[in-house]
């Protein structure tokens, strides 16, 4: 099972796996149950960091969508329209932009 990513796609490797499954199908379903239990079991868990993620996400676009519009020398009042930030979030950025 380790090395089947990388042999995936030959066609006795791929045998040769659907033979050892078959083989052992009970334990394969065991497993297959043992991993849903585990997804249910911390699906709240999974959700929440789906969800920080997609937040950290958006966050990390908005920030490099400022420097974009500050590097072109965009004004201010047209930064504040196209991200919805204040001018103090939008000076924080430019300070951050100029460490770096």
């Amino acid at each position: 099972m380790r090395e089947y990513e990388k042999h995936r796609k030959s066609k006795d490797y791929t045998a040769v796996m659907n033979l050892i499954t078959r083989a052992n199908w009970e334990q394969m379903e065991v497993e297959k149950k043992m991993c849903d239990a585990l997804n249910e079991l911390f699906a709240e868990e999974l959700k929440e960091a789906d969800s920080r993620g997609r937040t950290e996400g958006l966050r990390q676009g908005k920030r490099e969508m400022i420097f974009a519009f500050l590097k072109a020398g965009a004004d201010i009042k047209m930064i504040k329209e196209a991200s919805g930030l204040n001018e103090e979030e939008i000076e924080s950025i430019r300070r951050e932009m100029e460490q770096t």
